[in-house]
């Protein structure tokens, strides 16, 4: 008989509570396949974060980014990053999870900011910041990030006006003549509408700067 070749590991992400049907792995193990991860179709609200892929494409790209505080983003930001490092997406069988519903008390019971839809909104805003650096060639350690995320939080302070967001991440210099890349992001007034209320941003905490990272600035 042919030797049996161990399985590679998968690993499943899950950044909401969800449940799993009992023939779960069953349905989806055969998808499992170097370069490729899996999203639920169809794709609700509840569901959005679920996703698997093999172990070692996870790790390749670092995991989830633990910078993220409060609701909203790391989920679709693992995704970029597998993306970006060239996995394939697919799908599986939406109806094999299901999200145990839980309203914003339960949400935000572990987050010293207590209001998703700013820390949603952060997110998302360092979440682009982040992939468009990315794309630039930049890359940002863990200190980085937190350095990153922390002038983003301090752009969107109460009192304070947004204006552009200023990321410097590189200085050249060639006989007489020095430079520095950066990476602008202008902030435009939303619709009356989707004007969130702005808490108070002090439970975010601003990291301090440190050498050797990229600098930003708001205008």
């Amino acid at each position: 008989m042919p030797e049996s070749r161990p399985r590679p590991r998968p690993g499943c992400s899950w950044s909401t509570p969800t449940c799993v049907a009992a023939n779960f792995l069953k349905e989806t193990r055969d998808l499992l396949e170097p370069g490729a991860y899996f999203l639920a179709e169809p794709r609700g609200t509840g569901t959005w974060g679920t996703l698997f892929a093999l172990r070692r494409d996870i790790d390749a790209v670092g995991g989830y980014d633990e910078t993220y505080r409060g609701w909203g983003g790391e989920d679709d930001d693992l995704t970029d990053r597998l993306e970006d490092h060239g996995l394939a997406r697919g799908v599986y069988d939406g109806r094999l999870v299901t999200s145990i519903p839980h309203g914003n008390e339960l949400r935000m019971r572990h987050h010293e900011a207590d209001d998703p839809r700013i820390t949603g909104a952060v997110n998302a805003f360092y979440r682009r910041v982040k992939r468009d650096l990315g794309r630039l060639g930049v890359t940002l350690d863990a200190k980085a990030r937190e350095r990153l995320y922390g002038e983003i939080v301090k752009s969107v302070a109460p009192g304070r006006t947004p204006g552009l967001f200023e990321v410097e991440f590189g200085r050249h210099e060639a006989w007489d003549l020095a430079w520095v890349a950066s990476l602008k992001f202008k902030f435009v007034p939303p619709a009356p509408s989707e004007r969130p209320t702005n808490p108070n941003m002090a439970a975010y905490g601003v990291p301090k700067a440190s050498a050797n990272e990229p600098k930003s600035s708001k205008a």
